[in-house]
Parts: C-alpha cells; structure tokens; sequence
C-alpha cells in the first residue's frame, strides 16, 4: 500500500501534513494522539530548549561584537596615530583578521570561528607583537587580555552548546 492512499491530517503543533495512524506527528514529534498533559509536556519542553537557545544566542552576540570591536580599535587607532606609512599599514592590517572572523562567526559555526579567533588572538599577543614593533598594544594590561581571551572561550561553548540543543527542536 502506498503512503499516499493512507490518511493524513495536519499537525496542530507545526501545521504540517502527518499520517493518521501515528501517534506523533513525523514532523516535529508532538504527540498527536497524546493525551492534554502529553501535549502540554511536549509545548513546555520545546519552550525551554528555545529559551536556552535564545539565551545562549546573547553569548554569541557578545563575542561576534568583541571580534568586530578589536578589528575596529586596530584598524582606527593605528589609522589615526602620527607614525610612518609602514607602522600604520601594520596595525591596520591587525584588524582586518578579526572583522573577518566577525563576519564569518555571525554566519556558520561560530563555535569553530571563535577558537580560530582565540588561536589567532594568542598567536598575535604571544608571537606577532613580538616581531612588530608597534608603539601601542591595545591589550597590554592582563585583566584585559584574560576578558578576551573568556569572552572567546565564553562564545565557543555557548555557540556549541546552542547548537546541541537546536538539534533537540522539533523540525518544522
């Protein structure tokens, strides 16, 4: 027999055509069949995995923004300070990583984005600066270079953790 001789109705929860003889939508899970309770269950669960997703969303914000500010003090900072064209070219080209990164982070995984963004954060602090002589750091205290450094760690988990329980949604 075929699946489309069967009968179907719509799902009250994501509107989508099911087959009758479920008990739970082939969508998005909600128990069709189920009792009020069931279904009350099953509202208040995705309730709160959209809730946890939203909040985690805030995090990801945060550390997008925190990319995007970092190119930006480069890239502004050294254009406007008095030094040779080299110097300028330099710290300029500082920046440019991070708004790239920024970009990308708010479009696939950030997760990823933001432990490739922390790695070159290290590699810059660590590495870099020590072969450039740039007449400003923009992170020389410590308690500014840890804020980045959680605020990107901060963002990876909360990025992965969102998408974790996206998979947990019901599809619709």
């Amino acid at each position: 027999m075929s699946q489309d001789a069967l009968p179907t109705e719509k799902c009250p929860h994501c509107h989508e055509t099911t087959l009758v003889l479920d008990n739970k939508c082939t969508n998005c899970g909600f128990p069709i069949k189920g009792s009020k309770e069931e279904q009350q269950l099953f509202l208040d669960k995705t309730e709160a995995i959209q809730k946890r997703v939203s909040e985690t969303q805030s995090y990801i914000k945060w550390a997008v923004g925190l990319l995007y500010f970092i190119g930006m003090l480069y890239i502004f900072i050294f254009l406007r300070l008095n030094l040779s064209i080299e110097t300028k070219l330099s710290g300029t080209l500082l920046g440019v990583p991070y708004i790239a990164l920024g970009l990308i982070a708010s479009r696939f995984k950030p997760h990823l984005i933001f432990l490739v963004a922390l790695g070159f954060y290290l590699f810059t602090e660590l590495v870099l600066m020590s072969w450039i002589t740039l007449p400003i750091t923009l992170f020389n205290q410590i308690w500014a270079k840890l804020i980045v450094v959680g605020m990107l760690v901060i963002g990876s988990i909360a990025a992965y953790y969102s998408e974790t329980l996206k998979k947990k949604l019901p599809k619709y």
